[in-house]
């Protein structure tokens, strides 16, 4: 009996949404860290961001890229449907399509969702480090810009209120921009898995996606650029990693391959 109950167990083991819930930690596990990973290292992490969110805006201002409230503005006084668009497409858009994208790729190609998982969990162990030395205020912060998403339902304004400091969400984790980040991330498994409509779909909703972070003010431009750095890091991280493992169990391959051979020749 003890046997057969090892058996069912095994035998649930290997189901599809058994393997599947098995990835479930490398979320929990990395939202948590994103969560709590304010208080790591400053005292005063609101000080610090944003002393480093207005020196940010003069680097920007010294580029000449300094454009996000000229942006907002714009779209507050044209195209003000577009901003309660942006409003919702800033949560809908982001684990309601990251989350399905990632299952079923997972389903369907389990190739690339093996590397982008991989360049996911390798880009926010980075991404955990750069939010723990730089805390940044974003821009619906500072004066001149409009906080849209202030007090709309399933926001993470309304659940820790904008420009607090509450514990489902880190206020100050600005740069890099994981919304943008984990959004290329997806596009980029739709892009290489899909076809033609599903490339054009993808290379949309990232550009959708960082619009989005720019009109609702919660990002800067070198918010996404820097998640942009951050995941190519990363996926240049992983394929060393791979070569690194590859490359021993190539040799072993071989000397096992060369070991048959020998022992065949012998018979």
């Amino acid at each position: 009996m003890y046997q057969k109950a090892r058996n069912g167990v095994a035998a649930i083991r290997t189901l599809p949404l058994a393997a599947l819930l098995r990835e479930a930690p490398f979320v929990v596990i990395c939202y948590l860290a994103y969560s709590f990973s304010k208080d790591l290292i400053h005292e005063a992490p609101v000080a610090v961001a944003f002393r480093n969110a207005w020196d940010l805006a003069h680097f920007e201002l010294a580029l000449g890229i300094f454009r996000e409230a000229i942006i907002q503005r714009w779209f507050l006084d044209h195209a003000r449907l577009v901003v309660y668009l942006a409003d919702w497409f800033y949560t809908v858009g982001y684990w309601p399509v990251v989350l399905p994208t990632a299952i079923v790729l997972w389903w369907k190609r389990r190739d690339i969702y093996g590397q982008l998982r991989n360049v996911a969990f390798i880009a926010f162990v980075f991404v955990l480090v750069v939010y723990a030395v730089y805390p940044l205020a974003p821009p619906r912060m500072l004066p001149g810009f409009a906080d849209t998403l202030l007090g709309l339902p399933f926001t993470g304004h309304h659940i820790s209120g904008s420009g607090g400091s509450g514990r489902l969400a880190n206020e100050y984790a600005a740069m890099p921009s994981v919304h943008y980040g984990l959004a290329l991330i997806a596009a980029i498994g739709v892009f290489r898995s899909g076809g033609l409509l599903w490339k054009v779909a993808a290379v949309f909703y990232q550009a959708a996606m960082a619009l989005t972070i720019l009109v609702t003010a919660n990002h800067y431009f070198m918010d996404i650029l820097a998640a942009i750095a951050v995941v190519g890091l990363a996926y240049l991280c992983n394929e060393a990693r791979a070569r690194l493992v590859a490359g021993p169990l190539r040799n072993r391959w071989h000397a096992h391959g060369a070991h048959g051979h020998h022992a065949a020749g012998r018979a």
